[in-house]
């Protein structure tokens, strides 16, 4: 039955998934960070411009 459902999945099933699962989880990151009881003083989390900030200096 697994096996039914790993072969079921096409190219585009898969670019979707790939896709939908990263704004899912940023968008749980950014709920549950404005949600908190305790808010954590310091700047907005920006985790994506960091990854690519972080890319970018260390290609300097």
């Amino acid at each position: 039955m697994i096996t039914t459902f790993i072969s079921s999945f096409e190219i585009s099933n898969i670019l979707s998934l790939l896709i939908i699962f990263p704004i899912v989880y940023i968008t749980r990151f950014y709920y549950h960070h404005f949600t908190r009881p305790n808010p954590l003083p310091g700047p907005f989390p920006l985790p994506i411009l960091m990854i690519g900030y972080y890319r970018y200096i260390k290609n300097m």
